[in-house]
């Protein structure tokens, strides 16, 4: 799914600008995860389990300030943790950012001890052939998120300033009204942001499919993979 920026929305601060006018040199890539810690762990069994803690079901909604604790079912932060340095943007007055993606895993893995047994019993055997929860038989794998309510509205902060806008706030209606959110995977393309100075980013979201059986929201760690141009 593509939400195109600059060009039509006047997301960018390079009104009309194309890949044509860029002259582009070099392209690089920052990425972004959801993550129970501070940091994304790098040895192979420990990406393997914060995986499977990512795959939590709980009673309630994240928050930016939420502190992951598995035994009382404290959902973990909607801040997304770094995966790529991103210091070489912190001198540099040509960079533009070009596009922000977002993808879903589904991480869900029957008998893991970090997840709600119930809650996957739910969604792998539905009591319909008709009513079945959106999941992929595959482990680790992105996931198709066609579902209503995601709850997904994310934010991509440059400083303070919020890239994408309004898509984290709702109308009158207030806070039910953010249930509704966008599915995944989504490209927000053609932004050609270029900020006075880059000064460090945070980015965030979340999304999660209701279970009716268990009263619970099954969470789904989000990558963020954002284009920059030179």
């Amino acid at each position: 799914m593509n939400r195109y920026g600059a060009k039509n929305t006047g997301l960018g601060s390079l009104n009309g600008t194309t890949d044509i006018d860029l002259k582009i040199k070099d392209v690089y890539i920052g990425r972004w995860i959801s993550c129970t810690q501070d940091a994304f762990p790098t040895a192979i069994g420990d990406i393997l389990t914060e995986l499977e803690k990512l795959g939590q079901a709980t009673a309630t909604l994240p928050t930016p300030n939420s502190v992951y604790n598995f035994g009382t079912e404290t959902p973990y932060s909607t801040k997304l943790v770094p995966l790529r340095d991103m210091n070489w943007l912190k001198n540099n007055d040509v960079a533009i950012l070009r596009s922000i993606n977002f993808y879903a895993l589904d991480t869900t893995k029957v008998g893991s001890v970090h997840q709600h047994a119930a809650t996957l019993d739910a969604i792998i055997n539905p009591p319909a052939a008709n009513d079945e929860y959106v999941r992929t038989k595959y482990l680790r794998n992105e996931l198709a998120v066609t579902w209503q309510p995601t709850f997904f509205n994310p934010e991509f902060r440059v400083g303070k300033q919020n890239i994408l806008a309004n898509v984290n706030a709702p109308d009158g209606s207030g806070a039910p009204a953010l249930g509704i959110g966008f599915g995944l995977p989504i490209n927000f393309s053609d932004l050609y942001y270029k900020p006075n100075i880059w000064q460090g980013f945070e980015v965030s979201g979340f999304c999660v499919q209701y279970i009716a059986e268990t009263s619970k929201f099954q969470r789904y760690p989000i990558i963020c993979e954002a284009e920059f141009v030179v």
